[in-house]
């Protein structure tokens, strides 16, 4: 883009110079010329006067000794100055006595008051003549201005002269230093035209350390600058094209008329048009909007999306249907969202799904739920008849098993006592092993109750205190066995929701276990505690006893698996089974850290989803 020169900062530089030198050397000329005048003129005022003042002294004398001759001589002196254009002396009686110059043609001259205000070229002055305080006379001068004016004129043009040399020499430095300027901001011009119409290999010669280099450095890194910014923009553009093109996702621009900005190519298909421009610049709501689910009018001001914008907030429906091109309908998922920009909302962004396809398996859910409910109150029946089975049947096992029972425990010990004599030792232990048999055979049925009670019992949750039911629970076992000498720590304030019979179960088991399996050492400690994480409170029940191999942690919770011999510690093989059923009925875990000889350590949560497995006996 080319620049007229009268257009141009070269020429405005240039004639702004010029018209400020001539300006300013205008006032110069005009001040040295009305300087010059002022001076030559008080000058020739105050010559003027000196000389009439000398001759009106020294004619006094002249004019009293009547010595006319003399007067005379002085007097042409006098005249030989080079301004004096006449000189004429009268006596008192006004009679002129001496005549100089050019008087012939002058009348009797009028006095000027000061050669500026001399209209005829002559500066005339007057002055009396004066001895011993009378008046003897007048003397009459006349000066010329020739002289002056020709000082003045040559003055004034070499004035003029100097300013024109001055004014030529400074336009011509300024068009010199304008060309050196302008050529290096003319080049920036031209090269922010080129970076203005998209060109960004555009470089500036760094030529100089000045301004003008800084300038030229300061520029090309700007250019650098603006072509990674608008390479970064034009990638940040193609990425939101491509994810606008690529999203299966409908995605629709309007602005506050609900007219449609921009579509990206799912919406445009899912409407059912053939390309966008079919669709932008339209009213949105009029064109796929204007019914409810029931196919009711939808009137503009009720709009869902109208009223998320108004709000200037994001609007989610999933009960809307939207129009195709053909005049079919679907139901939409639709989210809205305000589009702001400085504060000020300029639209919002529509995006939206079919969801026929849902609905149908809505539709069909819900008809599998209809069928699953009856599926349920009949498994729920058959669940209840199973269970009052079961407890018919543990009333049979607690009646019709415990009575031969108490019969062979209560016959052997009656045997014992009332026939010991009959029998011999070898008798006698019989006797003792059938009894002990018979009550073994009793503590499994009251365990296999116990454990058939904890499955079936429905869990009620209450804030139960831990920290309490372990120190009763403690009190109990050193109450059993005052001899031990057990260190028991017990942290305060353990509680948690749960049901507090069930925990109740699963603490006697775990602490008793626990006082069980330190019962052979000398020293022993048990500790029961929490470890709080960011999810849930995991309790323990530690001990320095016996321990077990971790590799057979499992067998510890399933029913009559027991790691130790009978003949070491007693017990069923089926407290922990227990244990883990009223973890599992809380829907929490349980798993244990062990070594031979060392303890073991058993960890327990009671929240969690309801009924879930969990991983029981799991080693961590």
């Amino acid at each position: 883009m080319k620049i007229p020169f009268y257009r141009s900062l070269r020429f405005r530089l240039i004639a702004s110079v010029v018209i400020i030198e001539v300006v300013m050397l205008s006032i110069m000329v005009w001040n040295v010329v009305d300087a010059i005048y002022q001076t030559h003129t008080e000058r020739l005022n105050d010559t003027a006067n000196s000389i009439i003042q000398q001759i009106s002294d020294t004619s006094g004398n002249y004019l009293v000794s009547v010595d006319y001759a003399a007067l005379e001589e002085y007097a042409e002196k006098v005249t030989k100055h080079p301004e004096v254009s006449y000189l004429i002396i009268k006596s008192s009686d006004a009679r002129p006595i001496i005549t100089l110059g050019d008087y012939q043609s002058r009348v009797e001259p009028q006095i000027d008051l000061h050669p500026t205000r001399v209209t005829d070229g002559i500066y005339d002055i007057a002055a009396e003549i004066k001895l011993a305080g009378r008046v003897q006379g007048k003397v009459l001068m006349g000066f010329s201005l020739d002289i002056m004016k020709d000082s003045i004129a040559m003055a004034r043009n070499r004035s003029i002269a100097i300013a024109v040399t001055e004014i030529t020499l400074s336009v011509i430095v300024t068009i010199f230093l304008g060309i050196y300027l302008t050529r290096n901001i003319r080049a920036l011009s031209e090269a922010a035209v080129e970076v203005g119409d998209g060109n960004y290999d555009v470089t500036l010669p760094v030529k100089s350390d000045d301004e003008i280099g800084l300038s030229a450095r300061a520029f090309n890194k700007m250019v650098v600058d603006i072509a990674e910014r608008t390479q970064k923009i034009k990638t940040a553009q193609e990425r939101i094209q491509l994810l606008m093109d690529s999203t299966a996702e409908a995605i629709v621009g309007i602005d506050e008329n609900t007219l449609c900005m921009f579509v990206n190519p799912a919406a445009v298909s899912m409407l059912g048009y053939d390309s966008a421009e079919q669709i932008i610049g339209k009213d949105f709501h009029l064109l796929v909007h204007h019914t409810r689910a029931d196919g009711t009018p939808y009137p503009n001001d009720e709009c869902s999306i109208r009223v998320g914008m108004q709000k200037m907030d994001m609007i989610h429906v999933d009960d809307e249907l939207f129009w195709r091109a053909d005049g079919s309908s679907f139901p939409v998922e639709a989210w809205t969202h305000p589009i702001i920009q400085d504060g000020e909302k300029q639209g919002y962004m529509l995006t939206f799904i079919d969801i026929s396809a849902r609905k149908q398996v809505e539709i069909e859910l819900e008809q599998h739920r209809y069928h699953l409910e009856d599926l349920v109150l009949e498994r729920t029946a058959a669940l209840q008849s199973a269970n009052d089975e079961l407890k018919a049947f543990s009333y049979s096992v607690s009646h019709d098993l415990r009575a031969p029972l108490r019969h062979i425990d209560g016959y052997s010990l009656a045997l014992l006592e009332d026939y010991a004599n009959n029998f011999d030792d070898l008798g006698k232990n019989y006797l003792y092993r059938l009894r002990k048999g018979a009550q073994r055979m009793g503590e499994l049925i009251d365990d296999m109750l116990r454990l058939a009670n904890v499955s079936r019992r429905e869990v009620n949750r209450e804030t139960v205190n831990i920290t309490k039911l372990a120190t009763e629970t403690v009190n109990k076992l050193r109450d059993s066995e005052p001899e031990r000498n057990v260190t028991v720590g017990i942290m305060s304030e353990l509680v948690s929701e749960a049901d507090k019979g069930l925990v109740q179960i699963v603490i006697e088991n775990l602490l008793g276990n626990a006082w069980k399996y330190t019962s052979k050492k000398d020293i022993a400690s048990i500790e029961v505690g929490c470890q709080e994480t960011d999810k849930e409170t995991i309790f323990y029940v530690r001990d320095t006893g016996a321990g077990f191999d971790i590799k057979h942690v499992e067998n510890v919770f399933q029913t009559f698996k027991r790691l130790h011999k009978e003949e070491e510690f007693e017990g069923s093989g089926i407290g922990m089974a227990i244990v883990a059923r009223v973890i599992k009925r809380h829907g929490g875990q349980i798993w244990a850290e062990a070594e031979v000889g060392k303890g073991a350590t058993f960890y327990f949560t009671l929240i969690g989803n309801s009924e879930s497995s969990g991983l029981w006996g799991q080693a961590s």
